[in-house]
């Protein structure tokens, strides 16, 4: 038996992937996060807007994946609190 996962599987998994990190975007821009990302880029930015749209890209994935509170969770952990049916 093949450990290897099939092509329809796969896609399926890369389509979940892209729904929950748009999920997660849209959490962290306009949901229960907006306040504290929006003062993190204002605060990488100081009030200067980024030069390129890879910039603010940049800080974006920053906020994602490394940003942590003051409890040491991250972006991720606050948005699956949010949803505890994604877990």
């Amino acid at each position: 038996m093949s450990t290897r996962l099939q092509p329809a599987r796969i896609a399926a998994t890369a389509d979940r992937a892209e729904f929950l990190k748009r999920e997660l975007v849209t959490f962290a821009t306009t949901g229960g996060l907006k306040d504290v990302y929006k003062r993190q880029h204002d605060l990488f930015f100081d009030n200067v807007p980024p030069e390129d749209e890879h910039e603010a890209v940049s800080v974006l994935d920053w906020f994602l994946f490394d940003w942590l509170d003051d409890n040491g969770e991250g972006a991720i952990d606050h948005f699956l609190y949010s949803r505890p049916e994604i877990c």
